[in-house]
């Protein structure tokens, strides 16, 4: 399957306007890779959602580049680590919405309004994603390719627990980290999957919780709306596991 013109641009079709954008936080987990996540301040500096960038590394931003940062913008940075950070940024999130992000990836506007709006009129469901496309550099070209085909227009909205875990994990479908939630669902999850991850040997332990939170709180969905561009040419950012 590949994308087709209607996957990218039918995103105008009931998305007006980027105003919902306003109930967002977009929060950005970072470890000693600051100049991924000033490339995310600077995109998102002066938008509408709120960027909430969480740094878990060494040495933190000097005085002067927090202060430079765009009023929806900010900053916290504590050596702890990602679990520590993980469990206390549902209260920092003050918006309706949140969405994670690494801080290399991208995500596109038009995408995550589409997610907002799906959510604002279909309350059964508590995590709205969208499409994905992978990014890389190739011989001196720039390749957009379509990621996580098999999630096109996926529901995960059985009445029953154990039906919605098996639809989602048999086989696996890499939905939730990326999904636009609501801040009720994002509050309750991101501290247990927190939890249960910091003591396990497995780095992508959280991912799979998350995952697996998610569809045993409630309904979720996929749209047909680009809204996730991943980097691949970048090593993995373990480090921030740990």
């Amino acid at each position: 399957m590949s994308f087709q013109p209607v996957h990218l641009g039918s995103i105008q079709d009931g998305v007006k306007s980027l105003s919902l954008l306003s109930k967002l936080t977009i929060v950005v987990f970072t470890r000693s890779r600051p100049a991924f996540a000033r490339r995310q301040a600077e995109f998102w500096g002066g938008r509408l959602p709120t960027l909430l960038i969480l740094d878990n590394g060494m040495e933190p931003w000097s005085s002067a580049v927090v202060a430079g940062l765009g009023s929806n913008v900010h900053y916290s940075h504590d050596e702890g680590g990602f679990y520590r950070q993980m469990r206390q940024c549902g209260e920092l999130v003050e918006t309706e919405y949140a969405i994670l992000i690494d801080d290399d990836n991208l995500l596109v506007e038009e995408g995550l309004e589409a997610c907002i709006l799906e959510l604002e009129s279909r309350a059964e469901f508590i995590a709205v994603s969208g499409q994905a496309a992978v990014l890389r550099y190739l011989r001196g070209r720039v390749i957009l390719e379509p990621a996580y085909t098999e999630n096109f227009r996926f529901s995960n909205k059985s009445p029953k627990v154990e039906e919605r875990i098996s639809l989602q994990f048999n086989p696996y479908r890499h939905t939730g980290w990326y999904a636009v939630q609501r801040t009720s669902t994002f509050r309750v999850l991101l501290p247990v999957v927190s939890e249960v991850s910091e003591h396990t040997p497995c780095a992508y332990t959280a991912e799979i919780g998350l995952e697996l939170g998610l569809v045993i709180l409630g309904a979720t969905t996929t749209i047909p709306h680009l809204t996730l561009i991943r980097s691949v040419e970048n090593p993995p950012e373990d480090d921030a596991f740990h």
